[in-house]
């Protein structure tokens, strides 16, 4: 019988390619001017001092960057150096994965540098004393990613809509007039008639539209996100509402969640969506003057805002009793509507271009018991709680029918997480608590598992398995670090230093330390990152326009988490400086950063998201300490 992975783990076996005898605070060995090379990839942010800290050593079999005349070896023992002095801080040796075999997610061969040991703190770089080439400079600290978190949240104030981005918020370089003011008096779809008020929110995406079944997934993260670390957020983020003693991440998910307040009429249902009717739009968002309009009500809108209410009004108790009972009546409202139409009914996308934002039958009936639960922990209310204890199984990971499994992703991810949520309530019953905290980790942890794979690193050479790079991979990976954790916030897991060390490896993923050798996250040079993304899609930030690229203007703002790899992209477009296409690439090396969209749909690949960025926002949340 197969030990599992967790088991292993304690044993000590799950990480023994990572084993290094170090020597550690040596000053014999002092390098200047070291050559950078691509070769040693690092979080490009840093580590925190009592993590485990690995460079990853790479030579590209297979993919764009591979390169039959040049076949890279590492020395058998590498260095950690101050990057100020180039004196030697420690040493260890270096170790294959997988006993030298080629990793099939990016068609490299990897080498470990694993300085955990090393607890000094300050900037530092990695050297491959042999071939004498170097890591980009990284930090050991403490606070290695607070900044990263600040400009992570701000940028849900650049997808503000109808709000004025003055330069003393915005900066002189993306500072904009309020955009999409004809949101204030939106009409109906179907006949261009019955004006609403229903301004404000966040833009879904790259794109200008506002899904109330986008915008729910994305509120959810970021209220675990302070739930589970409110000390990790600050009230000086420099955004109109900082100093008002409320989180500025709290302050931004109040704008979006007026926003869904708008879309809710007296009956208690909430409209589906607000878009334009063409793709017609224009850059800088104040100058789009495209129509805008709304949908008639679904239950899936309403499900989804019934449960955001729910959730947020369990945030906001202690903060703003006020809003937390408008939102508490809100969220009875939606639930009162939804028990009177209890059948499902698939939302007519009618003369939209854009996406319908529609969830599966299956996918409603697990948002509705997300919502009960929201909404259990609010009011104690009995039938609230009957409806939990009948519905529970219809959840993927409660279906015993099908083995029940596990998914970073989806609506599935964010029931999982309503799951643990209740099983952690007073009130809750008892058996069915314990079944679900006991599921979740047989899951978790067993090898014969569909989720298995995201866990067992030894199957991924860059330590950040996911089975599938699909558009949006990158949110993927985020809610697969979360899940990792979630043991860790709920106490359920006596392998905390473990589950911690691999929900970090995810992080460090994003961070740079993948095939690309890039942070996935925007224009970050000004916050500890050498090589981050210069551009990505989005109507604002467009081709040809003064914010497209920070290699020849602005560039976007700093902070937007974009998509990530798409194994499974449709477009045409070729890598970056090479003649393959990315569809000949292996699955963790389908990307590179452009912002056309004519045969090469860069949006299947770059275009950010409030769903990606409100992921990796509560993933990194967990690593940034209170100050």
């Amino acid at each position: 019988m197969k030990k599992t992975l967790l088991a292993l783990a304690s044993a000590g076996a799950v990480f023994s390619f990572f084993a290094c005898s170090g020597n550690s605070g040596s000053t014999t060995a002092q390098i200047s001017d070291p050559t950078y090379s691509e070769t040693i990839k690092v979080d490009q942010f840093g580590y925190l001092p009592d993590e485990q800290k690995i460079a990853i050593v790479s030579r590209a079999v297979t993919g764009y960057d591979a390169h039959s005349d040049y076949v890279f070896t590492p020395g058998d023992t590498y260095e950690l150096h101050h990057a100020e002095e180039g004196e030697l801080a420690y040493s260890g040796a270096v170790t294959a994965f997988n006993a030298g075999a080629t990793d099939a997610a990016s068609g490299d061969k990897v080498w470990y540098f694993d300085f955990s040991d090393y607890n000094g703190t300050g900037m530092f770089y990695v050297y491959d004393p042999v071939n004498k080439i170097a890591s980009y400079p990284f930090e050991i600290g403490t606070g290695v990613y607070r900044d990263v978190l600040v400009q992570a949240v701000r940028t849900f104030f650049y997808q503000r809509i109808g709000f004025t981005k003055s330069a003393a918020y915005a900066g002189s370089r993306w500072e904009d007039n309020a955009s999409h003011l004809q949101d204030a008096t939106c009409l109906f779809v179907d006949d261009n008639t019955t004006p609403l008020d229903l301004s404000g929110g966040w833009y879904d995406a790259g794109d200008f539209n506002k899904y109330v079944n986008f915008a729910d997934g994305a509120l959810h993260d970021l209220l675990f996100a302070y739930q589970e670390n409110p000390a990790a957020f600050g009230d000086d983020y420099n955004i109109p509402e900082s100093g008002n003693g409320v989180a500025d991440l709290l302050d931004e998910v109040k704008y979006e969640l007026d926003w869904l307040l708008r879309m809710q009429r007296t009956e208690g249902y909430l409209l589906h969506k607000v878009a334009s009717t063409s793709w017609d739009a224009t850059t800088p968002p104040s100058t789009d003057t495209v129509p805008r309009r709304y949908s008639l009500a679904s239950q899936s809108a309403t499900a989804s805002g019934a449960g955001a209410f729910a959730h947020a009004a369990l945030v906001f108790a202690d903060i703003n009793a006020t809003y937390a009972a408008q939102l508490q009546n809100a969220a009875r409202l939606a639930w009162s509507w939804l028990v009177n139409n209890s059948d499902y009914a698939e939302f007519d996308n009618g003369s939209f271009v854009n996406a319908p934002a529609e969830d599966s039958t299956a996918a409603q009936k697990m948002n509705r018991l997300n919502a009960a639960i929201y909404l259990f922990a609010l009011d104690h209310n009995t039938t609230l709680h009957d409806y939990i204890e009948a519905h529970y199984q219809e959840a993927t990971m409660m279906d015993e029918t099908n083995g029940g499994y596990l998914m970073p992703d989806g609506l599935t991810e964010e029931s999982q997480n309503a799951l643990l949520f209740y099983a952690a309530l007073p009130e809750a019953n008892a058996t069915l608590a314990a079944s679900i905290q006991s599921t979740y980790m047989e899951l978790l942890d067993s090898p014969y598992n569909d989720f298995a794979p995201y866990y067992q690193h030894s199957s991924d050479g860059y330590l950040a398995p996911i089975d599938v790079y699909t558009w949006g991979s990158n949110r993927g990976k985020s809610h697969a670090g979360s899940a990792l954790y979630n043991p860790i916030a709920y106490g359920i897991s006596e392998s905390n230093t473990t589950l911690k060390n691999m929900a970090a490896h995810y992080l460090h993923y994003l961070h740079g330390r993948n095939p690309m050798n890039l942070v996935y996250l925007s224009n970050m040079g000004e916050f500890g990152a050498e090589a981050s993304v210069d551009q990505f899609y989005h109507m604002w930030f467009r081709d040809g326009s003064v914010w497209d690229s920070t290699l020849d203007s602005y560039g976007p703002p700093p902070g937007y988490m974009v998509g990530g790899p798409n194994e499974n992209y449709s477009g045409n477009a070729r890598m970056a400086g090479s003649t393959q296409g990315i569809t000949e690439q292996p699955a963790a090396k389908s990307y590179r950063s452009w912002n056309t969209v004519d045969d090469d749909v860069s949006y299947e690949i770059t275009e950010n998201s409030i769903t990606y960025q409100a992921a990796y926002i509560r993933l990194l949340s967990k690593f940034v300490p209170e100050p």
